[in-house]
């Protein structure tokens, strides 16, 4: 399985308290699906906005996409849940011969190979 970085972490100056306490940290923006409601591209009246220090999959691979669209995880059991559905759903058969201990250990082994993409970062969060 091929692992990408993302490109949407972005280094800032920005929401001075967390940005002075944490300088070296990238920041992830959640708009949500409230943040625009009309029909112009952009509105910046958000009346909900959030910051905290959390940790963002900074990484894309095939099990992640649908279509279009890929998914974003800042939460790692959320991950490694999805993750280890996949992998029973789609590549279980290749190894028809492991015990069930076995089994196990490659998922582990393959959530594993995730853990140098998880970032540190600020998540700023908008929506109205």
């Amino acid at each position: 399985m091929k692992i990408e970085e993302t490109g949407l972490l972005y280094k800032t100056d920005l929401l001075k308290k967390l940005i002075i306490e944490n300088p070296e940290l990238p920041l992830l923006v959640f708009a949500g699906s409230e943040a625009c409601p009309s029909d112009w591209s952009c509105n910046c009246a958000c009346s909900d906005v959030r910051a905290e220090i959390g940790e963002f999959l900074d990484a894309e691979t095939e099990f992640m996409s649908n279509d279009d669209m890929w998914m974003c995880y800042e939460d790692r059991i959320q991950f490694e849940e999805d993750l280890a559905d996949w992998l029973e759903d789609n590549e279980r058969e290749n190894h028809p011969g492991m015990t069930e201990e076995e089994w196990d250990a490659e998922v582990e082994r393959r959530i594993r190979e995730f853990d140098p993409y998880w970032k540190k970062c600020i998540i700023l969060r908008v929506d109205n």
